[in-house]
């Protein structure tokens, strides 16, 4: 992911425009709490044996996690409708296709 030529040139256009400290910082904390998920989770509340408390304190890391993934999700929206609208796309372009790559997203 990070060594990826899209990954390098959005992390150069969060520079260009400033979007620094909340936005790459936003997704460090999201990727890292992922990789927690994905990679580390099942072995920390993992098997049959979850208790009570456990189960409300991964609950409550989940919840906090979609939180920040629709804040984050926000973030990046105007992050990119900035950039986009500065290359010549409206606004109401980009929600268009915004919109028909979200169907064809969810078709699949």
């Amino acid at each position: 992911m990070g060594r990826s030529p899209l990954w390098r040139s959005f992390l150069a256009d969060i520079r260009k425009y400033r979007f620094d400290s909340e936005l790459a910082s936003g997704l460090k904390d999201f990727f890292k709490e992922r990789d927690w998920l994905v990679h580390r989770s099942w072995f920390e509340y993992g098997g049959t044996g979850l208790s009570v408390r456990s189960a409300n304190r991964l609950a409550n890391r989940l919840e906090r996690f979609a939180r920040k993934a629709s804040l984050l999700e926000q973030t990046c929206y105007q992050f990119l409708l900035k950039i986009l609208t500065e290359r010549g796309l409206s606004e109401k372009d980009v929600a268009r296709r915004t919109t028909h790559v979200r169907e064809r997203w969810l078709a699949t």
